[in-house]
């Protein structure tokens, strides 16, 4: 699968019980996995602070993954500071032994211009 972001599914013991939202969470570390993400934002000047997973629902044939984003701007003609957080899920098909998530591919920006 091209354009994909595969993780591993983890095997759950009966010494060690399966926490799939801090799985995940150490999953963010993962570049693939992160491009599959989608940590788009509308104002030019925000960044990203911070990905949180919030919920992991698992079926038969996939997983949904649930997070937030924390994100931060600062506007220097007014002095001010801007932040907030925006929830977005991605879902995943198991195939094998592994999840499969699609890249994500970000808008194309558009101009006042182009809109016409």
């Amino acid at each position: 699968m091209t354009g994909a972001a595969h993780v591993p599914v983890p095997v759950a013991t009966d010494l060690e019980p399966l926490n799939l939202v801090a799985y995940f969470q150490e999953q963010c570390r993962n570049a693939v996995f992160r491009a599959a993400l989608d940590l788009e934002l509308q104002d030019q000047r925000a960044i990203v602070d911070s990905v949180k997973i919030t919920e992991v629902e698992l079926d038969d044939s996939g997983v949904v993954v649930s997070y937030d984003v924390a994100f931060s701007a600062y506007y220097g003609c007014r002095d001010q500071n801007y932040a907030d957080r925006f929830s977005r899920t991605i879902d995943g098909t198991r195939v094998g032994a592994n999840w499969f998530f699609k890249q994500h591919v970000p808008t194309p920006r558009r101009y006042p211009n182009e809109e016409l």
